[in-house]
């Protein structure tokens, strides 16, 4: 027979380990500790994500942190833009 008590334990364990930061980037290995899922870095977590996102910008610069939606300008895309209304018209 399970008690309710290590039911409760597990659901938390659960809860905690389908819990993310930062877009997914980080998940909770316990209450107070997250992994970075590219580097499987741990970090103290404490209700702050500046460091997590720091290492982000500092290990993973290649990572995307910003929606997919926004793309850079390509220099075709910029040179279409620079040309005159006339030239437009092939």
């Amino acid at each position: 027979m399970v008690s309710e008590s290590s039911d409760n334990k597990t659901d938390a364990v659960e809860k905690l380990q389908t819990r993310t930061l930062l877009k997914g980037q980080f998940k909770f290995r316990d209450a107070n500790t997250v992994v970075c899922i590219y580097c499987n870095d741990e970090f103290k977590y404490h209700r702050s994500t500046s460091t997590l996102a720091y290492h982000l910008r500092a290990k993973h610069a290649f990572k995307p942190t910003t929606s997919s939606t926004s793309h850079q300008v390509t220099m075709a895309e910029m040179l279409e833009k620079a040309k005159p209304m006339d030239q437009k018209k092939v």
